[in-house]
């Protein structure tokens, strides 16, 4: 499977999503690591059966950027398109929050690491072509 993680700002819109190698600081030092959380929490019904509550979100782990690719990741943070892998194993194209950890990850011989970004609020979309 190729390695499809991808950004681009809510302004930016889908067109623009961007490969993390291809923004205009690569990420690179590192492939992400991710997770995906289908909901927030399950609630058992009347009839035994389980129900998924809370929308998706998503994790990308960085073991190690560069401060550089910290600050281009950064200037992400807010509403975003984003191309992760999902539930199921493939990659699904959201829109969501962005957040990063209130305190920047330590630095030790010029790397950052263990680096956590929080997508937030997913929606799943699917980008139609317009009618002819």
């Amino acid at each position: 499977m190729t390695i499809e993680f991808k950004l681009a700002t809510q302004a930016e819109g889908t067109d623009y999503m961007t490969l993390l190698e291809d923004l205009t600081v690569p990420v690179t030092t590192c492939v992400p690591i991710a997770t995906f959380q289908a909901a927030q929490d399950e609630e058992q019904l009347g009839d035994g059966s389980i129900m998924p509550v809370g929308s998706p979100s998503a994790d990308w782990l960085f073991p190690m950027l560069t401060p550089t690719e910290y600050g281009s990741l950064k200037d992400y943070a807010g509403w975003v398109y984003v191309r992760t892998i999902n539930d199921e194993g493939t990659y699904g194209d959201y829109l969501g929050y962005l957040s990063f950890p209130i305190s920047p990850p330590r630095i030790k011989a010029g790397f950052m690491f263990d680096l956590t970004l929080h997508f937030g609020m997913l929606v799943y979309f699917v980008v139609l072509d317009e009618p002819q």
